[in-house]
């Protein structure tokens, strides 16, 4: 059964939006995907990417690290950051997210995945 009062999917188009210092990555708004302080990018500012990352509770060390859809690339950096001997392979969802993601960081390292 389908609810009409049910939102429409989202936009498939990824926004950015920035403002005081942080950088959100958008497929409609008010809904977030992905946000990130610009000045410490590897910090998860939303709780559902730490809670993601809970399986450090139980292996804290991987040695591997699958993730599939890049979103605005918080865990990917965290890992990257946190995690430097973990081999990370990261499948990006939608390649238009991957392009707008990447465009914006361009050379800045500090947001780079």
């Amino acid at each position: 059964m389908v609810d009409a009062r049910a939102k429409p999917p989202p936009n498939d188009t990824p926004l950015l939006h920035e403002d005081k210092g942080e950088l959100s990555l958008h497929f409609d708004f008010p809904t977030i995907q992905s946000r990130m302080l610009k000045a410490d990018p590897e910090h998860l500012l939303l709780d559902y990417t730490r809670t993601m990352m809970g399986f450090l509770l139980f292996v804290p060390k991987p040695a591997r690290i699958a993730m599939i859809g890049l979103g605005g690339g918080s865990l990917a950096k965290y890992c990257r950051r946190r995690l430097p001997d973990g081999k990370r392979s990261t499948v990006p969802r939608c390649q238009l997210t991957y392009a707008v993601v990447m465009g914006r960081s361009g050379n800045n390292s500090s947001i780079r995945l």
